[in-house]
C-alpha cells in the first residue's frame, strides 16, 4: 500500500527530535533503527529537509570539517515538535497501513501512552473485520472440484490463506502489544 508522501517529514522530525543531525546522519539512523519497516532515500530526505527549513519546522547550520566541505546540521524547532506530536496522535490514513502505524508507534513516546493504545485498538478492530471477511471468503471457496477454473480457485485460496495467517499474526501482535502498554504505561498524559 502506498504511504502518504508527507510521512517522510515525520520520520525525519522524529529523529531530529532526539538530536540534531545532517542528512547523511538521518539516512544512517533511519536505516539502523527503522529499516525493518521503513525506508527513506537521500532523494526524499534532502528535499524534505529544505522544505522543513522553509516552513519553520527545522533550522540548519553549517559545521566546518577539516579537509572536507562543511556539513549541514538540522535541528527541530518548536513548530516542528508541535507538528510531530499532532501527527503521532492522529490515526493512520489506512487502518491497516502498517509502516505508517509502526512509525507512529516508534515515535509514540512523544505523546501519551493512551495514544498508542488507541492506535492499536483501531488496528485490532480493522484486523478483526478482515479476519471475518477472509474466513467467510475461504469458507465460500470450493477448491476440491475440477474443471477449467479449478486452478484459479486454488490460487485464490492460497492468497486468502496468506491473508488469514497475516491477519492472525497482526491480531496476536496487537493483543500482546496492548498488554505490554497497559502493564508498563506511564501515568502522565503528556
Amino acid at each position: 500500500m502506498a504511504r502518504r508522501k508527507s510521512a517522510t517529514r515525520f520520520a525525519i522530525l522524529g529523529m531530529l527530535n532526539d538530536s540534531p543531525m545532517s542528512g547523511y546522519d538521518l539516512k544512517k539512523r533511519i536505516e539502523s533503527e527503522l529499516g525493518h519497516f521503513w525506508r527513506e532515500s537521500y532523494g526524499k530526505i534532502y528535499p524534505e529537509l529544505r522544505t522543513m527549513v522553509e516552513r519553520g519546522l527545522a533550522t540548519v547550520r553549517k559545521e566546518s570539517q577539516d579537509g572536507r566541505p562543511s556539513r549541514k546540521v538540522y535541528t527541530i524547532t518548536v513548530n516542528g515538535m508541535v507538528e510531530l506530536k499532532k501527527w503521532v496522535s492522529s490515526p493512520p490514513d489506512d487502518p491497516l497501513g502498517i509502516p505508517e502505524l509502526l512509525l507512529k508507534i516508534y515515535h509514540g513516546h512523544q505523546v501519551s501512552p493512551a495514544n498508542t493504545v488507541a492506535l492499536l485498538e483501531r488496528l485490532l478492530e480493522a484486523v478483526d473485520e478482515q479476519l471475518l471477511h477472509t474466513r467467510q471468503a475461504i469458507e465460500a471457496e470450493d477448491v476440491s472440484g475440477s474443471g477449467p477454473d479449478s486452478d484459479q480457485r486454488l490460487h485464490r485460496h492460497i492468497t486468502l490463506s496468506y491473508r488469514l495467517r497475516y491477519c492472525e499474526f497482526l491480531r496476536s501482535w496487537c493483543v500482546e502489544s496492548l498488554e505490554m502498554l497497559r502493564k508498563g504505561s506511564r501515568t502522565d498524559t503528556s
